[in-house]
């Protein structure tokens, strides 16, 4: 079960094909997001849940 849920989907990033977004593998439709300082999972509904779901990969 922790396999699974440490696991993400490296995808396309919700507000531009330049950058990185990340779905988990044990919950399909919930991102990777980055909100006050905080990495959380959760889904993405409105412009702003799309922006803090979106990473740049250096």
């Amino acid at each position: 079960m922790f396999k699974n849920d440490a696991t993400w989907h490296l995808r396309t990033g919700l507000t531009g094909s330049w950058a990185a977004s990340f779905e988990s593998y044990n919950i399909p439709g919930a991102y990777m997001r980055h909100r006050d300082g905080l990495l959380e999972i959760s889904t993405v509904s409105t412009s702003v849940d799309q922006q803090d779901a979106t990473f740049y990969v250096k």
